[in-house]
């Protein structure tokens, strides 16, 4: 079957941040004051639950409390603005084979949305530092934290943006970065591709057509 849209999931699909938003939330802890240092494993399997402020809720101190919920906010807040710092200072760029994939789909009048919920904010900073004005303008949709009320793993933005852009399943194939983002696109009916980051590399999806090593295999799906 031959697909006239893609959808990117996660931003991780684009770019990859894992590192920074890692050191951003440790950097937010530490600014508010809390005396805890997500250790990277820990912070990798929290990876499992889209959102960060669901997986802030997952800390538990040495004395066993968890942070509150104004505690939570705060460092959700300093945690975007440190990411969003870092990633201007130090600059992105795509993925290995997103500028080939892009660049065929207009070739193709492939559609691409980016079906994320991600704070608007973190996906100025993404598209800012990674200064490739070719990307914005091939997006048809864009989303973000407020498009949906249900996260991921639910399927709620694929189905809103299914519905947005007037396509059905059969019309689309979804890439995602990680398993709620593949099980949030499967669930949805979507054929789906898991492009797994650094953080998510070890992981399962079992629900995927296939693991992908580069968005350049994305080609043969659409062509």
């Amino acid at each position: 079957m031959k697909f006239s849209h893609i959808i990117f999931g996660g931003i991780g699909t684009l770019v990859e941040t894992s590192e920074y938003q890692y050191q951003a939330y440790n950097t937010a802890l530490v600014l508010n004051d809390i005396d805890y240092h997500w250790e990277r494993e820990d912070y990798v399997a929290s990876l499992s639950i889209s959102g960060g402020p669901l997986r802030l809720e997952m800390i538990q101190m040495e004395n066993g409390s968890r942070l509150t919920g104004e505690q939570i906010v705060n460092v959700h807040l300093d945690k975007t603005r440190v990411f969003n710092a870092l990633i201007r200072e130090r600059g992105l760029k795509l993925r290995e084979g997103a500028d080939e994939l892009i660049e065929f789909c207009l070739k193709r009048d492939v559609k691409l949305a980016w079906a994320t919920t991600t704070s608007q904010d973190n996906i100025d900073a993404i598209t800012d530092s990674l200064h490739n004005d070719l990307l914005v303008q091939s997006l048809v949709k864009t989303t973000n934290s407020t498009f949906v009320e249900n996260p991921k793993p639910n399927s709620e933005i694929y189905e809103k943006v299914m519905e947005s852009l007037g396509i059905t399943v059969n019309d689309v194939i979804a890439i995602e970065d990680s398993p709620s983002g593949v099980k949030s696109a499967c669930d949805a009916g979507i054929t789906t591709l898991a492009f797994p980051g650094e953080m998510n590399s070890g992981k399962d999806f079992p629900a995927a057509l296939k693991i992908i090593s580069g968005l350049s295999e994305v080609v043969g799906y659409i062509e």
